[in-house]
């Protein structure tokens, strides 16, 4: 598994229909307006001239000709590596925290390579379909890095009982993405802030009916596999 995936920026689409002529142009609307891509073919190719006006083939389509649609292809050409993440490392003073790593072997291998932090997360499972869940993988993650190694968790924090739940399974932090968009749509900057007091409000009262007066106090009995 690999740190992340750039998506690759794909060269311009064209298909053995491309127009080859300045006279044969792509429309855009119901309207009839002349597309801005067909103002500039006509004007590259010239009304009635017979020079041929090609576009480029994607670069996808050249590298993977007659073998696989993904490996061979600019996408995974373009994807980081763990070279990548040692040359970072090499690169830079600032803190590096990797995301999206799932299995004990990569969280190690991220650590050794000079990650300052690890991110577990499965993108909200948009990248493959079935992957496990993010927060039962957290207890075996913590046992390879050990009790201090710095481990933030991401996904589906909605409530402040999941914040515990993560807090008790592993992770030393949470990260909170779609509650916050939800609440600046709704409310702006006000909108966040009541946000975050009620997340913070539910995580304490939780923390309260757990028994647990500090953060210290949380630990991985507080949970239970059902």
């Amino acid at each position: 598994m690999v740190p992340a995936l750039s998506p690759a920026r794909s060269g311009h689409v064209a298909g053995a229909g491309a127009p080859r002529r300045g006279g044969w142009l792509w429309r855009a609307g119901a309207d009839g307006r002349r597309s801005d891509q067909a103002r500039r073919i006509r004007a590259a190719a010239g009304r009635g001239s017979r020079q041929s006006c090609r576009l480029a083939a994607p670069r996808h389509q050249a590298a993977a000709q007659g073998g696989s649609l993904v490996f061979g292809s600019a996408l995974a050409a373009q994807a980081p590596t763990w070279q990548t993440l040692a040359w970072l490392r090499r690169e830079t003073a600032l803190p590096l925290v990797v995301k999206g790593l799932l299995h004990p072997d990569d969280v190690r291998r991220a650590r050794d390579a000079g990650a300052d932090g690890v991110i577990v997360s499965n993108h909200a499972g948009r990248v493959l379909d079935g992957v496990a869940p993010a927060l039962p993988l957290l207890p075996a993650i913590r046992a390879a890095l050990g009790p201090d190694f710095p481990l933030l968790f991401d996904g589906g924090i909605r409530r402040g009982s999941d914040a515990l739940k993560a807090l008790a399974l592993g992770a030393q932090a949470v990260l909170v993405g779609a509650p916050q968009l939800h609440a600046l749509a709704v409310g702006g900057m006000a909108g966040v802030a009541h946000m975050l007091h009620i997340l913070r409000t539910e995580f304490e009262l939780a923390m309260a009916q757990c028994g647990c007066a500090r953060i210290a106090d949380i630990d991985r009995e507080l949970v239970v596999a059902l």
